[in-house]
């Protein structure tokens, strides 16, 4: 699946990739964490997941325009894959 583990992993990204604010985030935070010399920086991908799931779910969604749920596990694989 494009690299994911699964299709429910790839979906997450293809839609966070598809939003523009989403990905925009994304983005800078896949930027910071490939410049930081921070000794935790191995941890940024499932900060970041933690971060945005509950961003995503504040805003009222709970799945994927596809049905998939939003979840930990595949907002940490995006930003693993991405990393």
């Amino acid at each position: 699946m494009n690299g994911y583990t699964t299709y429910e992993a790839w979906n997450t990204a293809l839609w966070i990739d598809s939003d523009e604010n989403l990905q925009r985030l994304a983005d800078n935070w896949i930027t910071i964490a490939q410049e930081s010399k921070h000794p935790d920086a191995d941890k940024f991908p499932q900060i970041y997941a933690e971060i945005m799931l509950k961003m995503i779910k504040r805003a009222g969604s709970t799945k994927t325009g596809d049905g998939v749920l939003w979840t930990l596990e595949n907002i940490a694989e995006y930003f693993t894959t991405n990393i």
